[in-house]
């Protein structure tokens, strides 16, 4: 489950670590998007708080386009 933080300022979920039970990642044209890193109060996309243990990057062996 994944935990993200409002960086803006002006939020008033400004710097609160909220745990999302559930998202999704998609590729759109080249870039990978999390559809729950938007902030549901300003609408800013917020930071996603990362744990040991997770993996935080991919790499796909046969084409090597995914960086570590």
């Amino acid at each position: 489950m994944p935990r993200y933080k409002c960086l803006n300022k002006g939020c008033s979920q400004y710097g609160e670590v909220i745990l999302v039970h559930s998202t999704r990642l998609i590729f759109k044209d080249t870039e990978v998007v999390d559809e729950k890193a938007e902030c549901p109060e300003c609408k800013e996309k917020r930071t996603t708080i990362k744990r040991d243990g997770w993996a935080t990057a991919f790499r796909d062996k046969s084409t090597n386009n995914i960086p570590l």
